[in-house]
């Protein structure tokens, strides 16, 4: 009877590991890291899979930041209207947050705020909201 048991356990121990990883978690029961939606990886210099770091809109941007195979991560940001084309950019890791440079136009990811800033003056504070489907 025990070894009955023993078997049945170890059997339905196999069956859920298997529904884990066909569920989407990785071998290890961690969940995959989500992909950049591919229009924002096509972008991203060399080609190849990024890793969505985190996405969020303001009442006027849709904000992406991306990282690539390389380890760099890119600063996608959009009108939500759509009126200019997306920037992709690189971005670099204050400690707080991210900052990305357009020759002397910065963009500042830090406390749920990006500030747009143009020769060090700002020119817009504008609060973040996360992105639930950055597709």
């Amino acid at each position: 009877m025990g070894v009955v048991l023993l078997f049945l356990l170890t059997s339905c121990i196999r069956w859920i590991g298997s529904l884990a990883e066909s569920a989407g978690d990785t071998p290890d029961g961690t969940a995959p890291e989500p992909a950049c939606p591919s229009r924002v990886e096509a972008l991203i210099p060399g080609g190849g899979e990024a890793v969505l770091v985190d996405a969020f809109e303001t009442e006027a941007h849709r904000i992406m930041l991306c990282e690539a195979s390389d380890g760099q991560v890119y600063y996608h940001g959009e009108l939500i209207d759509a009126t200019e084309d997306p920037i992709l950019l690189p971005a670099d890791d204050t400690g707080d947050g991210y900052i990305a440079w357009n020759a002397t136009y910065s963009y500042e990811i830090t406390d749920d705020v990006v500030i747009v800033s143009n020769n060090g003056s700002e020119l817009g504070r504008y609060d973040l909201v996360p992105w639930e489907d950055p597709a």
